[in-house]
């Protein structure tokens, strides 16, 4: 965003919107700002003192009327040349989203931002995110990225921004599913989420339970009540 503690936000007012911003701390250029739509109700969410300030980081919680599923925003921006390791920025990102994943188990997380060379499969393989494919945002690289905990909700494109910018915009809206005629009937089924998060917390849950109730029994019962 380029924005200044020195700059007040007046001056980047847009109507019917409420400005969020993040200034960089003790370097030019830098900074993040997010503008949400006064209907939304919203907050900045604090983050933990372990999670570095020096983060272009910023977390807004959305709420909405009865039906709709909160949101966790998550904006941020990685610059080409960082002032941190990789390596901390990945785990301060896998603190947050396990965190809120434990604690507010039906929140839709949403991450955005220029994330520049970042290796981000970590979201995708260790984090169950699903990324909004686009085309290239910046010559011919995709460095401005969408991704989000519940696939098939949204879908994004890249398009020339007006601003002047080395970067296409992305545009992320609610996925339309084309109409079914002819069905008659609905039927429920049960479908197992599979993704590998999941998969190491069962593994984790297996390999730290105490089966020593069971192990050391000595009644048949007991093995028949476990299997």
């Amino acid at each position: 965003s380029w924005f200044k503690t020195a700059m007040p936000d007046a001056l980047f007012r847009i109507d019917n919107y409420n400005l969020y911003p993040k200034d960089r701390v003790g370097h030019a250029g830098g900074g993040i700002a997010v503008y949400m739509s006064c209907s939304i109700n919203c907050y900045v969410v604090t983050l933990p003192k372990c999670i570095s300030a020096v983060f272009e980081l910023l977390c807004i919680m959305c709420s909405f009327d009865a039906g709709r599923k909160p949101i966790l925003l998550i904006a941020l921006y990685h610059p080409p040349k960082a002032y941190y390791a990789n390596s901390s920025l990945i785990d301060a990102l896998t603190d947050v989203i396990e965190f809120v994943r434990i604690n507010y188990p039906d929140i839709l997380i949403i991450l955005a931002g220029d994330l520049n060379q970042l290796d981000t499969s970590f979201l995708t393989n260790e984090l169950g995110m699903f990324i909004l494919t686009t085309s290239a945002t910046h010559g011919n690289k995709i460095l401005d990225k969408i991704f989000i905990s519940v696939d098939d909700l949204y879908t994004a494109f890249s398009f020339k921004s007006t601003l002047k910018t080395k970067h296409n915009a992305v545009f992320a809206q609610p996925y339309i599913r084309s109409s079914v005629t002819g069905l008659t009937s609905k039927r429920k089924l049960l479908v197992y989420d599979m993704r590998q998060h999941y998969i190491d917390a069962l593994r984790h849950a297996i390999a730290t339970a105490d089966f020593n109730s069971i192990t050391q029994g000595d009644f048949v019962a007991n093995y028949a009540c476990f299997i």
